[in-house]
């Protein structure tokens, strides 16, 4: 049986290879319309070993929201407080974060690379793995 690469696996060969520029997103993750963090429940597909995105999706005023869990889902649905409000991803699409790729979103959160930091340890972690 094939074994399918755990996205760990890949980071952890970047980060020993020294190719830390691989390590960092082409593109945002879907986010939470909830807590607008990203959703990180993955899974692989079989046959094609393929990951794909596990959501809580909820469809109103003809519209598809995408939540990280049940409990952000019904949090949203009991008090639409955040209904309207636009996640990092769907401003970057509608064209609000210019230049519209990683580094306009950066920008735009204000990130800077004196205050964005590093891995705690240096990623020590991975030596283990070498």
């Amino acid at each position: 049986m094939r074994r399918i690469p755990q996205v760990r696996d890949v980071v952890i060969g970047n980060v020993n290879a020294d190719r830390m520029e691989a390590t960092f997103p082409e593109t945002l993750p879907w986010l939470c319309s909830t807590c607008h963090l990203p959703i990180t429940t993955y899974s692989p597909s079989p046959p094609d070993g393929r990951w794909q995105v596990r959501t809580f999706p909820l469809e109103y005023g003809g519209r598809t929201y995408h939540f990280c869990s049940k409990p952000c889902r019904q949090i949203w649905w009991e008090d639409k407080d955040l209904f309207g409000v636009k996640t990092v991803t769907e401003r970057l699409v509608a064209g609000e974060i210019q230049p519209p790729d990683m580094a306009g979103v950066v920008a735009w959160m204000g990130l800077t690379p004196e205050v964005m930091g590093d891995d705690g340890d240096r990623y020590r972690w991975a030596e283990d793995y070498r």
